[in-house]
């Protein structure tokens, strides 16, 4: 990427450690923030109860009662999309600065390309499908291109960057759980979603992945007309919004060069 002057000063930045704590992933995370972004404000977004004793640095500790997770295949798979999206979403209401990043609370960061990437690729957007005051920065790690998997609206959700204020307004979504995750328990999947779902995911009864119900929803709260019936529902109109969603809203930078390391699932 293209090295270019820094206009955000570090101490313009929070950065929202999201999730179960990990005396040793989240130690190391804290510490990363430390290393590559002095002066920036760390808010530790957990659950009520967590045992923080061990850990140290970290400037506001956000606790929230934990929803838990929801059963959504026949194979015992978890969804945790609740509580991600409840301790992200609180971790950034707390934020006073007018930058923000979200990591998960096992991963780390090695750089600051997402500020380079954030600064770069502002401009050039679609007035019909610019959502957000500016791009956020997301990871090519569980992006999914709906041209090539018939997962549409798959967004990336480990990591993210960008203005406080477009991060709300991707978050401040309600998680309808148990609803998502159990869908397909009391209705009929379609032909293709059985075959498809059996060859490569199993037996999932949710409605959508995670990463595409936060996106879908976030779509919605903003009126963007979207219709999509499950998971697997590839239309072609449905590739349209997703790829002009995301072009207009989303800097979407290669794993390997964006400052990142996602520990526990390294590609």
């Amino acid at each position: 990427m293209v090295s270019i002057i820094l206009m955000i000063k570090f101490n313009e930045i929070s950065v929202v450690i999201q999730g179960a704590i990990d005396n040793d992933w989240t130690q190391r995370s804290i510490l990363s923030v430390i290393q590559y972004l002095p002066g920036a404000t760390i808010v530790l977004s957990t659950w009520s109860g967590a045992d923080v004793s061990n850990l140290e640095f970290y400037d506001v500790l956000v606790e929230s009662n934990d929803p838990g997770y929801n059963l959504c295949s026949y194979e015992g798979t978890k969804n945790n999309l609740a509580r991600q999206i409840v301790s992200t979403k609180n971790g950034l209401k707390q934020v006073k600065t007018k930058f923000a990043m979200k990591i998960r609370s096992d991963m780390t960061i090695n750089g600051i390309e997402y500020i380079n990437a954030f600064q770069l690729y502002s401009d050039c957007r679609s007035e019909e499908f610019k959502i957000l005051k500016n791009r956020i920065i997301v990871s090519n790690f569980y992006c999914r291109n709906p041209k090539r998997i018939d997962l549409p609206f798959h967004v990336s959700d480990w990591f993210q960057f960008g203005l406080t204020e477009d991060l709300l307004n991707l978050w401040d979504i309600e998680p309808n759980e148990p609803e998502n995750s159990h869908y397909f328990l009391s209705r009929e999947k379609p032909q293709n979603v059985k075959e498809l779902s059996t060859e490569l995911y199993g037996t999932l009864f949710f409605r959508y992945f995670p990463e595409q119900f936060i996106w879908i929803n976030f779509l919605k709260k903003n009126l963007i007309n979207v219709d999509v019936k499950h998971y697997l529902d590839n239309t072609e109109e449905n590739i349209f919004i997703t790829e002009k969603s995301f072009a207009n809203n989303l800097v979407i930078l290669d794993y390997a060069q964006s400052g990142i390391n996602f520990n526990k699932f390294d590609p």
